[in-house]
């Protein structure tokens, strides 16, 4: 491979054409490479590599041959750094033989952007002696477009709050910690009276700013982390709130109810667009009528249903 013979030339005066032709091919390549010796001192490095290394602060005259890059991993361990001692254990084992490759992804984010990378290290012998070489690779448009994808899967694209399948992984999980701390977690649905002859009588733009507007409500009551607001669909929504009680979530559900009023939603012909809430509040496996996370979704609808058939605009627990 041309690293070996790399490895082979450097400081050959005599083969310096020879030499040269080789670096030209890998200071030209994309990816950052070294080669080390048995001792993980680092013999040689391409231009992707010292140019890389100048934009995280490092001079530009700074010698990269005879540092030991082992070493450098062991201080970063005792810095706390993880990603280090996983290096630092893989080269160890390309060095001794007991194996030929390692490959390990890590961030690499500063204070302007957020970067990641694949290190991807080899074992190699020549004339006798261990080499390893480095390669790290920029995977940072991959790992953005994963993330883009990913959050799209999960939510509504209109209000950029969590769609069902994002609020179905989230109940899930939030109620797993509930079980596990014996906490209470709330659910409330909401759906918007007279929505319907809004959109009906305005127009679909109308319609969807008054569900961007609503959106914002919903996400500016999910104000915790543990929170979540989602649209489940049309114009009904539903907020998620662990460690939060029914006394608590009765308070934001009317706040929900309040917020909604004000924003004024009006059809051709007056009628307002109103928000109707139902909640229900469980502690997991602590309650009769709720044995699953499905249970405690079915309640709040129930509730939900209650409010809509005594006229709307109102708050109901389950």
């Amino acid at each position: 491979m041309a690293a070996e013979v790399v490895v082979e030339r450097v400081g050959n005066a005599s083969e310096g054409a020879t030499d040269g032709f080789f670096r030209a091919v890998l200071d030209g390549l994309e990816d950052q490479i070294a080669v080390l010796n048995e001792l993980g001192v680092i013999v040689f490095v391409n231009q992707t590599w010292r140019t890389v290394a100048q934009s995280n602060g490092v001079a530009p005259e700074f010698d990269w041959t005879g540092q030991n890059y082992l070493s450098v991993c062991r201080s970063a361990i005792r810095c706390g750094d993880a990603d280090a001692s996983s290096v630092a254990d893989a080269l160890e084992d390309l060095i001794s033989g007991r194996a030929e490759t390692f490959y390990h992804e890590y961030p690499c984010h500063t204070p302007e952007a957020k970067q990641w990378f694949i290190l991807r290290g080899a074992r190699t012998l020549f004339s006798g002696k261990v080499y390893v070489v480095l390669s790290h690779h920029n995977i940072t448009r991959r790992k953005l477009s994963e993330q883009a994808a990913e959050h799209s899967a999960h939510h509504d694209p209109l209000t950029a709050l969590a769609n069902r399948r994002g609020f179905q992984t989230f109940l899930a999980k939030a109620w797993r910690r509930a079980r596990r701390a014996i906490s209470p977690i709330s659910v409330l649905i909401i759906d918007l009276d007279n929505f319907k002859s809004f959109n009906d009588s305005l127009g679909h733009l109308e319609g969807d700013q008054a569900l961007v507007k609503v959106g914002a409500v919903l996400a500016a009551c999910a104000r915790r982390e543990t929170d979540m607001a989602a649209r489940f669909g049309g114009d009904e929504f539903v907020l998620v709130m662990p460690d939060t009680d029914a006394a608590g979530a009765e308070t934001v559900a009317r706040k929900i109810v309040d917020e909604v009023d004000r924003l004024h939603l009006v059809c051709a012909d007056g009628v307002q667009v109103r928000a109707s809430v139902g909640l229900a509040s469980r502690i997991p496996e602590q309650a009769q009528d709720c044995p699953d996370r499905y249970a405690l979704l079915q309640l709040a609808d129930d509730a939900l249903y209650k409010v809509k058939d005594s006229g709307g605009r109102a708050v109901c627990r389950g």
